[in-house]
């Protein structure tokens, strides 16, 4: 499978994100600290409401490390999107309100 690596039984990857041996997971700090981030995945693991955790363990039979990883990084492919979304609609945001106020300049100067 592209982006998936094991070593020599340490650490196991899948794309951005890596496991240690204890079950510790390492990636992106700003998604590893975000409360939208890992440990919204993290629970939805742990409660059995992640789709993909389920279908990457229960029908492809993955190890639980790997369907994990799998998970995660799908959540964050998701998550990074929507921080891109959000911070796009801000600029958009900006830029409307930077020309609304240059008419009202321009409209105050006898302009059209």
């Amino acid at each position: 499978m592209m982006g998936v690596s094991e070593g020599d039984g340490e650490m196991t990857t899948v794309a951005d994100f890596s496991m240690d041996s204890n079950g510790s997971v390492v990636g992106p700090a700003a998604y590893m600290e975000s409360p939208t981030g890992f440990q919204e995945i993290k629970a939805k693991i742990e409660s059995g409401r992640s789709a993909v955790f389920n279908y990457s363990t229960g029908t492809l039979g993955n190890p639980v490390e790997l369907a994990t990883l799998v998970a995660v990084q799908t959540h964050y492919a998701g998550w990074k999107g929507m921080q891109e979304f959000v911070a796009r609609q801000a600029m958009v945001r900006e830029s409307q309100l930077a020309a609304v106020a240059q008419h009202k300049a321009s409209k105050a100067r006898g302009g059209r």
